[in-house]
């Protein structure tokens, strides 16, 4: 038996519903040593800020129990520089490709908008509103207002779908997301990484420069999962379920949790061939309950199950 992993939102067909993470995946080139790319649904690429970053200073990574923290601090090489030398090669990753922005003001979010929409090849534009490890910049996807301030911005500068990202650790996520969409936002990505901290003991200082970042991996699943459950049960728009997918039975859970795509992120960076690995087991499971379109168990969670 056939097994059909396509996934249609927002007006594009995916060939099937993992989604390389923005970050992790950097721009695509660099893993396409490692990693046939064309076989993935999508990559969102490395989050773009108005002027070049060079990141937090060092040490700005450290392993815990579960999972990574970083503080990387959205280094990148600015909107000129991408425009310049990197959008011209994104016609070689044969896959759908995701912007992703971040802006530090209104305006800035709207210039960068802008500039993503003239780009061919991204064929849609992820807000990334909620990176929690940019010293001395508050979260927007901490503030209702704000949220919807970006989203309305980018969203007079394109007419390409916008994805929200927002982040899991808010008082209430579901009202978050229903600013979003009334914003003008598309689709959402549930979510990103979650403050946390580790602290050496043989010098009594944390082991980050900037003391705390962003914890990914295996130890937030449960947490984002249940976002991506709760924004589901209230609102119909699509979802990336995003957060400690190292499997392909975690991302069965976004799936039936309600996620339309799943992002992968940490478990790129253990295992370059992770995702082809965990669509070979949606495969293998679908085909195994007799079920012939993985669309057929998004949300199963919130219709009885099998």
């Amino acid at each position: 038996m056939g097994v059909d992993l396509s996934v249609e939102i927002f007006g594009l067909t995916f060939k099937n519903p993992l989604v390389l993470a923005s970050g992790p995946a950097g721009f695509g080139f660099e893993l396409k040593q490692y990693l046939d790319i064309s076989r993935i649904g999508a990559i969102t690429l490395k989050t773009i800020t108005i002027m070049p970053r060079e990141g937090n200073a060092p040490p700005r990574l450290v392993d815990t129990h579960g999972g990574i923290i970083n503080s990387i601090g959205l280094q990148n090489p600015g909107i000129k520089e991408f425009v310049r030398t990197i959008a011209p090669r994104l016609k070689d990753l044969k896959t759908i490709k995701i912007g992703s922005i971040a802006g530090f003001t209104i305006e800035e979010w709207k210039i960068l908008g802008e500039e993503m929409d003239k780009i061919k090849e991204i064929r849609a534009i992820e807000l990334d509103l909620s990176c929690p490890n940019v010293e001395g910049k508050g979260m927007w996807a901490k503030d209702e207002e704000l949220t919807q301030e970006a989203i309305k911005a980018v969203r007079e500068s394109t007419d390409k779908p916008i994805i929200a990202k927002l982040a899991p650790d808010v008082t209430d996520i579901v009202k978050v997301a229903k600013k979003a969409i009334n914003a003008g936002a598309d689709a959402l990505s549930i979510g990103n990484t979650i403050e946390a901290m580790r602290i050496n003991i043989e010098t009594g200082l944390p082991f980050l420069k900037l003391k705390t970042g962003g914890l990914s991996g295996p130890a937030i699943k449960p947490i984002t999962l249940a976002r991506v459950f709760r924004v589901a049960e209230a609102l119909e728009v699509p979802i990336i379920g995003i957060g400690g997918v190292m499997n392909w039975q975690d991302a069965l859970e976004y799936a039936m949790a309600g996620a339309s795509l799943i992002g992968i992120g940490t478990a790129l960076m253990i295992n370059p061939k992770a995702p082809l690995e965990i669509l070979d087991g949606i495969e293998s499971f679908l085909r195994q309950k007799g079920i012939e379109r993985f669309r057929d168990i998004i949300g199963i969670a919130h219709r009885g199950g099998f």
